[in-house]
C-alpha cells in the first residue's frame, strides 16, 4: 500500500515560477555566490603582475585605477528571473582578464 502514491494533476504556472525565481531566497543565494566570486577574482587578480609601463599609463589616463577593486559583483532581478554578473569594474580589471583569464578560471 505504501509502495504507490497517485499524484494529482501537474498544472504549469508561469507566476509561480516567476515568484520563485525572483523571490528573496534565489536573490539572497545569488548576491552571495556573486559576491564569493568576486573576491575570488579580486584576491586571483590582486597576485597578477602588472607591466610597470601599462600601469602608469592606466594611471594617467584614469586617475585612481589600482586604488578600487578589479573586479565587482553586480546582481540583477529580470522579468522572469535572477541574474548574478561578475565583471571587470576598472581598466585594470580589464587588462587582467584580457591577460591573465582570471574570470574565465573561477569556476
Amino acid at each position: 500500500m505504501a509502495d504507490k502514491i497517485k499524484f494529482g494533476r501537474f498544472v504549469h504556472s508561469d507566476a509561480g515560477v516567476i515568484a520563485v525565481t525572483k523571490g528573496a531566497g534565489v536573490r539572497a543565494w545569488v548576491a552571495t555566490e556573486t559576491a564569493r566570486l568576486a573576491a575570488k577574482a579580486n584576491a586571483e587578480a590582486a597576485s597578477h603582475h602588472v607591466p610597470s609601463g601599462y600601469r602608469r599609463s592606466l594611471e594617467k589616463k584614469y586617475p585612481g585605477t589600482f586604488d578600487s577593486a578589479p573586479y565587482v559583483g553586480v546582481v540583477k532581478s529580470g522579468s522572469c528571473d535572477t541574474l548574478g554578473v561578475v565583471r571587470a569594474a576598472t581598466p585594470a580589471g580589464a587588462f587582467d582578464q584580457n591577460r591573465n583569464h582570471t574570470l574565465d578560471h573561477l569556476l
